[in-house]
């Protein structure tokens, strides 16, 4: 296929072209996959006689991919080449699923019946569930000789709730650490057991069925 940049303009001729008063023949569906997976999206069907002129897919609304009746396909941005792939019956496939391609993807087409431009489509309602993203900066207080309590901003989930936080404190001199698990979603924990007179920093993850997200940014250093 070759591939070329995309021009925005040549959309209005199919909303000139298109009658009032007929609608699109529409499919619909619904997929749930996990981050790092693949997915294919269909095309309405063609038969072998029908016409059509270029045919657009869109991401909520958005056209970002054409293909023309000579299999030239255009992107927009041209950087989705790289992730994007169409088949020669027009499907796309994507590739290294990430939580941010979740969205309404609609492939839209007219084909030529009774001298008319008849649309056709298919709608995929495409979530996409990634680990949390990193929860906010630990805040520590009420610190004693062997214990704090430490308190952050939740997590985004991403499509996948967020199970638990795992707390990690760690001596500001060495190298100790030490792990704590929340077992459910608080964003709240009181570590005890720790040393008098002892530096530490904390951090946070969010655990999801996905997996761990990224830590959380350093707490400010506190000494018990």
């Amino acid at each position: 296929m070759c591939i070329r940049s995309y021009n925005m303009w040549s959309l209005l001729w199919f909303f000139i072209l298109l009658p009032k008063g007929i609608e699109a023949q529409v499919t619909s569906q619904e997929l749930l996959k996990t981050a790092g997976e693949n997915v294919t999206l269909d095309c309405p069907q063609l038969e072998d006689s029908d016409q059509f002129n270029s045919i657009i897919w869109y991401k909520n609304l958005t056209p970002f991919i054409k293909i023309g009746k000579n299999q030239h396909v255009e992107y927009t941005p041209s950087s989705l080449a790289q992730k994007v792939t169409v088949t020669k019956s027009h499907q796309i496939i994507l590739t290294s699923l990430e939580f941010v391609d979740s969205g309404v993807y609609i492939c839209q087409m007219y084909v030529l019946k009774d001298l008319n431009w008849e649309p056709r489509k298919t709608s995929h309602n495409l979530l996409v569930k990634d680990v949390p993203s990193a929860p906010g900066k630990p805040v520590v207080k009420n610190v004693k000789s062997r214990q704090a309590e430490i308190t952050w901003l939740p997590a985004s989930p991403n499509n996948s709730p967020v199970l638990y936080y795992n707390v990690s404190i760690r001596e500001c001199e060495t190298s100790n650490t030490r792990n704590e698990a929340t077992w459910n979603n608080s964003t709240m924990i009181t570590v005890q057991g720790l040393l008098p007179y002892t530096c530490y920093i904390a951090t946070v993850a969010a655990i999801s069925v996905v997996g761990q997200g990224m830590s959380s940014e350093a707490s400010n250093q506190f000494v018990t």
